[in-house]
């Protein structure tokens, strides 16, 4: 029996960015099974684009106010799993998947698979449009038994293992939503991503697989914290 992935979009006020991030998607090599968008009530006309242009191509959850990426994603990984989804694939709405992102996301867990090893999660490669690296992951710095850090023993292989990732072409099994839960929605939009990362990999990492790229289309670019964010309804 073949995987059933489903992506998962949250979407807040760019319509266009939106369709762009949808145009990526069904472009896959590797299709995915099911799309789910998570409308945070939106009010620019992304409800009237979904249900003209995306009506029976995509799962559209809208919710009723704006609960932030937490609460969007939340909602959306919910609703991908109750409709079967045994992978996950989560990114905002800014997020430009290379063809063959999902196809490489998958070769990569199949590889680890014949080892025995069960990631946390899978991420992609992600960078600017300007080809600069962007969110990137927190190496894993756990030991081997010889005390060293083992970060370094599937570089050969195109994979480095990652604590913690942004929600910007991340791959979480249904096994591990059952385990450990969905993001936590009261955390809005700061942080949650961090947290959820962070859970699944508890007990064992996660890998940045070098061969799947995407690019992230930030309306403001460079590093932003909650420290540096200008606009109090973040």
């Amino acid at each position: 029996m073949s995987t059933s992935v489903w992506a998962v979009v949250v979407t807040w006020n760019r319509r266009a960015l939106l369709e762009q991030c949808l145009a990526h998607l069904i472009a896959q090599t590797r299709h995915c099974d099911g799309v789910v968008v998570v409308d945070n009530a939106s009010d620019d006309g992304t409800a009237e684009m979904l249900a003209d242009a995306w009506a029976g191509q995509a799962m559209v959850v809208r919710m009723p106010v704006n609960t932030g990426g937490a609460g969007g994603f939340n909602a959306g990984i919910r609703a991908a799993i109750e409709a079967g989804a045994d992978r996950v694939w989560l990114m905002d709405d800014d997020v430009l998947a290379a063809p063959d992102a999902l196809e490489a996301l998958l070769a990569a867990e199949a590889e680890l698979a014949v080892e025995g090893v069960v990631p946390a999660f899978l991420c992609s490669s992600v960078r600017s449009p300007e080809g600069h690296l962007t969110n990137t992951p927190e190496i894993d710095r756990r030991e081997n038994v010889l005390g060293y850090p083992a970060w370094g023993e599937r570089l050969e292989q195109g994979m480095a293992p990652v604590r913690q990732a942004t929600f910007v072409s991340v791959l979480v099994s249904r096994a591990a939503v059952m385990r450990h839960g969905l993001p936590l929605a009261p955390m809005f939009i700061w942080g949650d991503d961090t947290e959820y990362t962070l859970r699944l990999s508890r007990e064992g990492p996660g890998y940045l697989v070098a061969a799947s790229r995407v690019e992230h289309v930030r309306a403001a670019p460079g590093r932003l914290t909650i420290e540096t964010e200008p606009d109090a309804r973040r």
